[in-house]
């Protein structure tokens, strides 16, 4: 299990203690903040391309947050989930393929 802690400088901490590489870039932050408070706990690849790149072309948005999911997925971890999801404490838990 991952803890997301917010306040301060933003970290991610695994089973074995903080967690770095490509996650810990301003764009996964930001992605795994967007999902650790997402109210219905699954988002949409449509509406993070709206939030995350609103005046990209729909190509450009979707391998960006392609991208960003890729690798969040790639150094955590993923279930087989078809959307991005988080646990009810705010942990995400999948991610899309």
């Amino acid at each position: 299990m991952y803890t997301f802690r917010l306040f301060g400088t933003p970290t991610v901490e695994g089973p074995e203690g903080p967690v770095s590489g490509r996650v810990t870039q301003k764009r996964q932050l930001a992605l795994l903040a967007v999902l650790a408070r997402a109210e219905r706990r699954t988002m949409t690849r449509d509406r993070l391309m709206a939030m995350f790149c609103p005046e990209s072309s729909s190509k450009r948005a979707r391998h960006s947050i392609a991208d960003a999911v890729w690798v969040v997925r790639n150094e955590l971890g993923a279930s087989s989930s078809p959307e991005p999801c988080a646990t009810p404490g705010g942990v995400p838990s999948s991610w899309p393929r």
